[in-house]
């Protein structure tokens, strides 16, 4: 009899492309083979040029995979739930073609490469699937473009933060989300925010854990996330800050515990001008995005 955790990995695998349409008892058997690795924010899957000996799929979180180091670092993806990795250098018994990173905390469900192979001897008949798909990911990584190494995860303190994600999409093209914990409830304000701003809101209370799973979910199905943040520090604000590879204050001082935190990845935001223009970078540090006066921002977005 299959047990509950034992099916929830099933579940998972069914939903991952590589192992779609195996046979059922295949699955069975790789569930029972996983195990779970558990890893935060700035920690090293594995490097380029290392052994390969595992198989990876992401639960939750996001990973960010990319080749030299430093200066040198170019990235080739971000991936999130439901995706996986790990594949060429285990199946093709190559050394690791890129190096692994999280950046956002990540549960990862582990095959080892003697296990795969135990199964693939058990199961000759799926090898030619498995092939395939390898091919296909062999073939999108080819023709998939280097990615920009830009901000993709932003906390943002201060009034109208939807003004911001705004200027992004309109500047950049990019799919962004918002990411409410403010407390505030920003989806109510659906007058003024862009229609294709996505709004998910969580409580300031919610834990640490839940923070980096909804992030996780976001950053994979966007470009950009925008994490709103209240102004008192709590668990979650903590996580998000740490999460995020900036901050933004608009109009905003910063405070004790925002400063604590991030204290070398803060910008401000000055806004004293008619319209939104593209944004620069100022002496000192200074984030300019500038925008209608208070008593006119609401119009000019109605």
């Amino acid at each position: 009899m299959t047990s509950a955790a034992e099916l929830s990995h099933q579940e998972k695998l069914r939903r991952i492309p590589f192992f779609s349409g195996l046979p059922a008892a295949m699955i069975d058997d790789l569930a029972r083979q996983l195990r779970l690795e558990r890893y935060r924010d700035g920690e090293v899957v594995f490097t380029e040029g290392s052994p390969g000996d595992s198989l990876y799929f992401i639960e939750t979180g996001q990973v960010k995979v990319s080749i030299g180091s430093g200066r040198d670092e170019r990235i080739i993806n971000y991936l999130g739930p439901g995706n996986f990795f790990g594949e060429m250098a285990v199946l093709l018994n190559q050394r690791r073609t890129a190096t692994v990173t999280v950046v956002i905390d990540a549960d990862l469900w582990v095959l080892r490469k003697a296990d795969l192979n135990a199964l693939l001897d058990r199961y000759p008949t799926a090898a030619l699937q498995i092939i395939e798909e390898l091919s296909r990911r062999l073939t999108e990584s080819i023709r998939r473009p280097l990615r920009q190494n830009t901000w993709k995860r932003v906390a943002v303190l201060g009034d109208e933060p939807w003004e911001l994600a705004g200027a992004l999409m309109n500047l950049t093209g990019e799919c962004v989300a918002l990411l409410d914990i403010s407390g505030a409830e920003l989806a109510q304000h659906v007058k003024y925010l862009p229609v294709e701003l996505p709004v998910v809101s969580l409580s300031p209370q919610a834990s640490a854990q839940t923070v980096a799973e909804r992030m996780g979910v976001l950053a994979a199905a966007h470009d950009r996330v925008l994490v709103v943040l209240p102004h008192i520090g709590c668990e979650a604000a903590a996580k998000a800050v740490q999460l995020c590879e900036i901050v933004i204050l608009i109009e905003t001082p910063p405070n004790d515990w925002i400063t604590l935190l991030a204290a070398p990845k803060i910008w401000y935001i000055t806004q004293d001008r008619q319209d939104i223009n593209p944004p620069s970078q100022s002496r000192d540090g200074v984030f300019e995005i500038h925008s209608p006066p208070a008593s006119k921002r609401h119009q000019s977005l109605m």
